[in-house]
């Protein structure tokens, strides 16, 4: 159990991309958009997510915000990558490296913010 509490963040984050791409999909299916625009909207909404989360994990450490959010970021990415594997998303373009960059770079600037509000 303790397993569980100690990593519900990774349970929420894979429930809340599957709401996402649900919501996605059916928007696309009511009013058909193009990939870009559905591609930026979840990049939004993950990042939005991730931002939060990281927040919050930053209010609860003590000291090196900036390695556990690089710790977050990653186990962020490697969930993604994990996800999408069944979908045939083995390779790693250059836009999805980017867009793992930039997941990156929040995950590490929110856990930063969130140290940074604990102590004010």
């Amino acid at each position: 159990m303790s397993f569980i509490k100690k990593y519900e963040y990774i349970y929420k984050f894979v429930i809340y991309i599957l709401i996402i791409n649900t919501i996605m999909t059916i928007v696309n299916l009511l009013f058909p958009i193009s990939n870009t625009i559905n591609q930026i909207v979840t990049l939004i909404l993950i990042s939005i997510y991730i931002f939060v989360i990281n927040v919050k994990k930053g209010l609860k450490i003590e000291k090196k915000a900036y390695l556990e959010g690089i710790k977050l970021g990653f186990i962020y990415i490697l969930t993604l990558y994990l996800l999408g594997i069944p979908f045939g998303l083995f390779k790693l373009p250059l836009k999805r490296i980017v867009y793992f960059i930039i997941i990156v770079i929040i995950s590490v600037t929110s856990t930063i913010i969130g140290i940074n509000k604990k102590t004010q």
